[in-house]
C-alpha cells in the first residue's frame, strides 16, 4: 500500500526515501557518531528549523500569486494598502529584512524613543557599491544618515 492509498488521516512515518538527509540521519543515528541526548536534540532542533522554513515556503506560495492585486489596486485607485505585499515581506522578513536576496542589517542601541530612524545603517557599504541593489528606502531612513563605521563586515563582528 502506498501512501497516497491510505487513508488522509493516517500519517506514515517510516518513510526513508522521502526523508530528508537530517531526518535520515536523526533516524539511523549511532556508532561511530556519537549518540548522546544532546546529539538527538541538536538533530531535532535542526530539523525543527527546516520545517519552518518548509512551512513559510509553503505560505509563501500561495501568498505570491495574490501580489498582482496591490499592484492592481495601486493603478485603479492611485494608492494601495499593498495587504499583500505586507503579508509576503512578513514572511521573507522573519530572522532578517531581504531585498533582492540580499540581507539588509541595521545596529540598534535601543533609545527609550526608539522608531524607524533609530540606529546605524550597517549595509550602505555594498549596496552603495552596485546601483541596481541600493536600498529603495535609504533617501529616507535615518539609519542611513549614520553609517556603521566599517560597514557590514564590521558590524558583523561586533555582534
Amino acid at each position: 500500500m502506498t501512501q497516497a492509498e491510505l487513508p488522509k488521516i493516517f500519517h506514515l512515518q517510516f518513510t526513508p526515501e522521502h526523508w530528508s538527509q537530517l531526518v535520515r540521519l536523526r533516524a539511523l543515528l549511532g556508532k561511530p557518531l556519537p549518540t548522546t541526548r544532546e546529539s538527538y536534540q541538536a538533530l531535532d532542533a535542526c530539523i525543527g528549523h527546516l520545517r519552518k522554513h518548509q512551512v513559510f515556503a509553503r505560505i509563501a506560495d500561495r501568498i505570491i500569486p495574490s501580489l498582482p492585486k496591490d499592484r492592481e489596486e495601486l493603478d485603479r485607485y492611485g494608492a494601495s494598502r499593498n495587504l499583500h505585499s505586507e503579508e509576503f515581506g512578513a514572511l521573507t522578513e522573519a530572522t532578517c529584512g531581504l531585498y533582492r536576496g540580499l540581507l539588509y542589517i541595521r545596529m540598534i542601541e535601543p533609545p527609550p524613543d526608539l522608531n524607524f530612524n533609530s540606529g546605524h545603517c550597517a549595509s550602505w557599504n555594498w549596496f552603495e557599491q552596485d546601483s541596481e541593489k541600493f536600498c529603495p528606502l535609504a533617501k529616507q531612513c535615518g539609519a542611513y544618515s549614520r553609517k556603521w563605521p566599517g560597514g557590514h563586515e564590521a558590524a558583523l563582528a561586533a555582534v
